[in-house]
């Protein structure tokens, strides 16, 4: 199972006994979950049975799950970093050739 795991980005570390019930599964994760990368996850997996708790993947579905639930969502939770990380780069590039164009344009340099 762990040769399957991705070995860069977000990792489950494991169950966080102290706040899992029968109807809430709480996965701690390294680094801790943002709002902002849950949010692209659930856009990219799609799934509602997930929450984001203190830093942790609060999983409500249902508790027969497979085997390889764990893969599969990290290899999400990667995916959601990635696209954020895309995001920004793509914003920073696309302000950068804005002002670019704006510099020339009115004859003033960037400082």
């Amino acid at each position: 199972m762990i040769a399957l795991r991705q070995s860069e980005g977000m990792r489950i570390l494991g169950i966080d006994e102290a706040n899992s019930t029968q109807e809430e599964l709480v996965l701690k994760t390294d680094p801790p979950l943002t709002q902002e990368v849950f949010d692209k996850f659930i856009e990219i997996w799609q799934v509602g049975d997930f929450d984001v708790r203190d830093g942790s993947l609060v999983w409500m579905g249902a508790m027969g799950i497979r085997s390889d639930f764990i893969g599969q969502t990290e290899a999400n939770l990667i995916k959601a970093e990635n696209a954020i990380r895309q995001d920004k780069m793509r914003a920073r590039h696309e302000r950068s050739v804005f002002l670019q164009q704006m510099a020339e344009q009115i004859d003033l340099p960037l400082i």
